[in-house]
C-alpha cells in the first residue's frame, strides 16, 4: 500500500482494505449458505467464479502498475 497511495491519503487506503477482509468473512458463509439453499450448492462454486471473474476484469483496468520501471 505504501508504494500505490500518498502518505495523507495510505490510512483510508489501508483501513479500507482491512475492513474487507473482514466484511468477507462475516457476509461469505451468509451469502454462501442462501445461494446453497436457493439455488443448489453446485452453484457457489459458480457464484463465487463469476465474481472472481468480474473482479479480475474491473482491477486489470482500474488499477495501476505499481513497480516503478514498468
Amino acid at each position: 500500500m505504501a508504494d500505490i497511495w500518498r502518505i495523507d491519503r495510505r490510512g483510508r487506503a489501508i483501513s479500507l482494505v482491512s475492513l474487507a477482509t473482514y466484511c468477507g468473512a462475516a457476509v461469505g458463509p451468509i451469502f454462501g449458505g442462501l445461494v446453497s439453499q436457493n439455488i443448489g450448492w453446485p452453484w457457489t462454486f459458480w457464484v463465487v467464479s463469476i465474481f472472481d471473474g468480474v473482479l479480475l476484469i474491473v482491477y486489470t483496468l482500474v488499477l495501476r502498475e505499481s513497480y516503478a520501471p514498468v
